[in-house]
């Protein structure tokens, strides 16, 4: 029993890491305020962990985590409302969670478990 807990821990963070490490940094002023706005508001919930903007079907979609193994990843419409979770550690992965592409790091905590960089593309106070 043992070693099937920790071979699924195992798997979780696997997975976490490779779904991190797939979303490429960016810097530089972005244009569109209604990204902005609606990833401050994802900040307030996700100040300690990730933010990236994705796309889903070529709209905007937001991929967020909090700094924590078996957290999982939640993921928003453009709006900021919720349209999915992906619970790697549980194996409750909505669909969405392997149809969102082309991810983007808006936000990243400096110390992080994914061992990536700090990302701030909007100049958020931590």
């Amino acid at each position: 029993m043992r070693n099937l807990v920790s071979g699924v821990f195992g798997l979780a963070v696997a997975a976490l890491l490779v779904l991190a490490a797939s979303c490429r940094s960016r810097s530089g002023p972005v244009s569109d305020v209604n990204d902005e706005t609606v990833a401050r508001e994802l900040f307030a919930t996700f100040r300690d962990g990730e933010i990236n903007r994705c796309k889903l079907n070529d709209k905007t979609v937001w991929s967020c985590g909090q700094n924590a193994y078996d957290a999982g990843l939640q993921i928003f419409d453009e709006k900021g409302t919720k349209i999915g979770e992906c619970l790697f550690s549980t194996g409750m992965v909505d669909e969405i969670c392997n149809q969102i592409v082309d991810c983007e790091a808006v936000w990243r905590q400096e110390k992080n478990i994914w061992g990536l960089p700090g990302v701030n593309l909007y100049g958020f106070e931590n």
